[in-house]
């Protein structure tokens, strides 16, 4: 079964691979392959392959002409007419600056290339080892600042440009190309916090325009190490099980039980202002905050919050047995 709305082509799903086989990117199908260009560790493989699929993507169409471009993961469910509700209510015009997906907060290590003490909001106890962590004499911290999680990402076209084409970051992931001590690490440079950090630290200085930060609801999305979904969920995220018989089983499961039961939420988008990444957190320390922000540029911070009350909240979790009598 293929959702409608890829049919119509209001949404274009390609599976991108890296590969050393060609020197230039090309589609087959609904696969995109990537020049690797050297052989690259599971540790830094999924931050370059982000940035140079977005570098391909606002060149090529028909990516080059979308609203917005989306990087889910590979082990990720998504309910595609959940997904389309959610984006029609975001300010996608031409030129709008927009980050997207279920947000968390964090601070950038710039010397370790690694977040620092992810959390669902600044909390004070997140403050306090941001605090610890972030030295202000090393001024090796950006932040605090919010990120979608690798699940499901997205950026408008234009802002997916202005970071594909900034200096800064072409710089940057080139260094952490050219780093062997990243190869041997077993902590990856996640993709998900760097990305959240390139759009604070590594955009174009002179970029005026206004970001806008939106948080999907957190009822939609799941991320967790056993198999559970609701009625109305838009993304379902396994940490676990990911041999490929299981997998592909749960992603029919899921597809199944969003067939039968999904509930359209209805949602709708509620937006205030922030200042930049300064002032994020009023009780972050000063003398730890963000170093290489621009003060001037303002953020404006959205949720999309859920508005049918007829949805049911409450979690199915699927049993082993369960998931693979519906994934047959």
């Amino acid at each position: 079964m293929q959702y409608a709305d890829i049919v119509d082509g209001t949404i274009v799903v390609r599976f991108v691979v890296a590969t050393n086989v060609s020197t230039d990117a090309y589609e087959n199908g609904d696969m995109v392959w990537l020049p690797r260009r050297g052989s690259l560790g599971r540790s830094i493989s999924p931050l370059v392959t982000l940035f140079t699929w977005l570098q391909y993507a606002v060149l090529v169409p028909p990516h080059s002409t979308a609203k917005a471009l989306i990087k889910c993961d590979d082990d990720a469910f998504v309910v595609v007419p959940e997904l389309v509700s959610h984006l029609r209510l975001l300010p996608l015009e031409p030129e709008a600056h927009v980050y997207f997906g279920h947000l968390y907060w964090t601070s950038y290590d710039t010397e370790k290339h690694t977040h620092v003490a992810s959390t669902f909001t600044p909390t004070p106890v997140a403050f306090h080892r941001w605090r610890i962590e972030c030295s202000p004499e090393r001024h090796n911290c950006t932040g605090p600042f919010p990120f979608a999680t690798g699940s499901l990402q997205g950026l408008s076209l234009a802002l997916a440009r202005e970071l594909a084409s900034s200096t800064a970051a072409v710089e940057h992931v080139q260094a952490l190309h050219a780093m062997p001590s990243l190869e041997k690490r077993a902590t990856p440079v996640y993709e998900d916090a760097w990305l959240g950090y390139a759009l604070v630290g590594l955009l174009p200085p002179n970029m005026s325009r206004r970001l806008t930060v939106v948080g999907m609801d957190a009822h939609s999305f799941f991320d967790s190490y056993s198999f559970e979904m609701n009625n109305f969920s838009m993304v379902v995220h396994w940490r676990s099980g990911k041999w490929a018989a299981l997998l592909l089983a749960r992603m029919r499961a899921a597809q199944a039980f969003a067939a039968r039961h999904r509930c359209e939420s209805n949602a709708t988008l509620r937006c205030g202002m922030r200042s930049h990444a300064l002032n994020w957190a009023a009780a972050y320390p000063a003398e730890s905050r963000c170093k290489r922000c621009v003060a001037g540029r303002p953020w404006q911070a959205c949720t999309v919050a859920l508005r049918n009350t007829s949805c049911d909240l409450r979690k199915h979790k699927f049993g082993h047995a369960e998931a693979l009598a519906l994934g047959r």
